[in-house]
């Protein structure tokens, strides 16, 4: 990421018009990361179920953006009401419409 870009904080997570990248919680706990939006090939947004033991009823319990690049993959994961989630996405989608991955009906 390019010093003196014009940067947006959500949490943890940092994007300008260069790049996206994370930092750990608390600088130990999480994976750090720094993309350039040129080095990610795909993306893709998926849901975290957990279903109750006896009634078999699901719920969300946590988010997952998904970074696809040369090297590998980066997560950001975050709780289920974690507020902040969807303004990572709405900005990964603008940055990168048409490398989002669509999850299978």
């Amino acid at each position: 990421m390019k010093p003196g870009a014009l940067a947006r904080r959500i949490g943890r997570v940092v994007v300008d018009d260069d790049g996206i990248a994370q930092k750990p919680i608390l600088g130990l706990f999480g994976e750090r990361f720094s993309l350039r939006w040129s080095e990610v090939s795909a993306w893709t947004v998926r849901e975290m179920v957990l279903a109750e033991p006896t009634t078999g009823k699901e719920r969300v319990v946590s988010r997952v953006l998904s970074l696809y690049w040369e090297g590998g993959v980066h997560f950001i994961t975050r709780s289920a009401r974690d507020r902040e989630f969807q303004s990572i996405v709405d900005a990964v989608r603008e940055q990168l419409p048409s490398k989002e991955l669509k999850a299978d009906a």
